[in-house]
């Protein structure tokens, strides 16, 4: 874990060297303007710092919301202002609007000089945006840590602001974790499942990989090899028989309650000997820290290591 603890650091000090690099590239001759490429390669020019910003994502306004002044900030996406899924409620409620990031009109109406949006975006929301003569940055979706991290890079590049304090974040909150958790052996580390409503959670290429690696877990579903995001069955859960079983803390449609969910789980015959439910470590993890892209994404890791070993952070 220490090992693994320093290479992250290493990566993160030459990301921000790398990044601090490409921020101060010859300007324009021309128009003294700056240029960043986004994820898409299209060039964004720039004469003067962007004035009025829109994010289309709650970890792009987790992230603006730190690095720029409230006033160049015009508009977060509505889910920014609930608390299950945003880490920065009171600073988006500050914010003059609230944009449907479905909606390229709701955007263009607030009249931005600048709109960030990750690639997940739909294809045709950039496409008009860029149309109306907006101009839209566009980056890549994180799959790790180390992404999230060049993300932040790249976001304070197009504004222009530090991202260090961010990044510090991360390794700050890294640094605790591995310290509470290095001397657990391999062997000793407890393997877990993400139990959504469609089945397990399974894929090997996302963030939740690192959320259980940073906290000393295992995810069990590693190891049927399967090289896809997929949801695996009840039949599955028996097979893989976890110490720990997780589940979101986010009632997305105002009926779907945390506590029935957990309540479920413990109560399903199909489960009854399955490790974690006879021995009840059936959790929930906040919406907020589990679905997160943002420097937030860290707080994930802290919340399934201080369930997994509770024993560590007395």
């Amino acid at each position: 874990m220490s090992k693994l603890f320093k290479l992250v650091s290493i990566i993160s000090l030459f990301l921000f060297i790398s990044g601090c690099s490409l921020n101060n590239s010859k300007a324009d001759s021309k128009d003294n303007a700056k240029s960043f490429k986004d994820s898409q390669g299209n060039v964004i020019s720039l004469a003067k710092p962007f004035q009025r910003i829109v994010s289309l994502a709650v970890s792009t306004d987790e992230i603006l919301l730190e690095l720029v002044p409230l006033e160049n900030i015009v508009g977060v996406t509505k889910s920014t202002v609930r608390g299950e899924l945003s880490n920065t409620v009171a600073k988006a409620k500050l914010v003059p609007n609230l944009v449907d990031v479905n909606s390229p009109e709701s955007v263009y109406k607030v009249q931005p000089d600048l709109v960030i949006i990750p690639d997940f975006v739909r294809k045709d929301v950039v496409s008009t945006l860029k149309e109306m003569g907006t101009t839209v940055f566009v980056y890549k979706k994180a799959n790790n840590y180390a992404e999230v991290k060049q993300n932040i890079l790249d976001i304070s590049k197009v504004v222009g602001k530090n991202p260090q304090p961010l990044l510090q974040y991360m390794d700050d909150k890294l640094q605790f974790l591995d310290n509470k958790l290095k001397n657990i052996p391999d062997k000793s580390r407890k393997r877990m499942v993400y139990l959504m409503s469609g089945g397990i959670y399974c894929n090997p290429h996302s963030p939740f990989q690192d959320m259980c690696k940073y906290a000393g877990l295992k995810d069990a579903t590693l190891e049927l090899n399967i090289n896809k995001k997929t949801h695996l069955s009840k039949e599955e859960m028996i097979k893989l028989n976890p110490d720990i079983i997780i589940v979101p803390d986010f009632n997305w449609d105002g009926k779907t309650f945390t506590d029935a969910k957990i309540k479920a789980v413990l109560e399903d015959s199909a489960y009854r000997d399955v490790k974690a439910v006879k021995n009840k470590q059936v959790f929930a993890i906040k919406g907020n820290h589990l679905y997160c892209l943002s420097h937030h994404i860290v707080d994930a890791s802290e919340d399934l290591a201080r369930v997994a070993y509770p024993e560590l952070f007395k």
